[in-house]
């Protein structure tokens, strides 16, 4: 054992809240509490958008990352304080910022600025991924799944393809 110890933990799992803060009491206080006297600080970063399972939110956490009001408000409910909640979007890697960027060098502060020039302008967006006249859906599936993914995603085609008939045009969506 080499006596280090971490400066900051970090969890990205929902399962990974109560026992590790309570192993960080213990190494904390020699051993003496699982319940209090933790000096490591611990924060939580919430993946999930929408829903969250119950287990991301504990009020022992220095601070709880949340990427939506929704989340923010579930974490209350879990007696998470208000003061200990960040509402920040969802971490994403720098790969997802802009479409068709080069991110192989390493980032600069100097540069961040203008490497997000376009990335919430949706028209900009949807040019550089040549869907500009037609109907868009992105359906996602998480961790946890999301059942008959393959029938909604038929279910909204096949939507799509009757607007699309609706309005006259005979190829459809694309």
């Amino acid at each position: 054992q080499s006596g280090e110890r971490a400066d900051l933990v970090v969890s990205v799992h929902p399962l990974c809240q109560a026992l590790p803060l309570k192993i960080l009491n213990s190494l904390d206080t020699n051993g003496a509490s699982r319940k209090e006297g933790r000096t490591t600080p611990f924060v939580t970063v919430v993946t999930d958008l929408g829903g969250a399972h119950p287990t991301w939110f504990n009020a022992g956490v220095d601070k709880c990352f949340v990427p939506s009001t929704v989340l923010r408000e579930a974490a209350m409910r879990r007696g998470v304080k208000d003061e200990q909640i960040v509402q920040y979007g969802l971490p994403i890697r720098r790969g997802f910022w802009r479409f068709g960027a080069d991110y192989s060098q390493s980032p600069t502060v100097e540069n961040e600025a203008e490497e997000m020039k376009g990335v919430h302008h949706k028209p900009t967006i949807r040019d550089q991924l040549g869907l500009l006249d037609i109907p868009t859906v992105l359906i996602v599936g998480g961790g946890d799944g999301m059942g008959g993914i393959v029938s909604q995603a038929k279910a909204v085609g096949e939507k799509l393809q009757a607007l699309a008939s609706k309005r006259g045009d005979k190829d459809g969506p694309v």
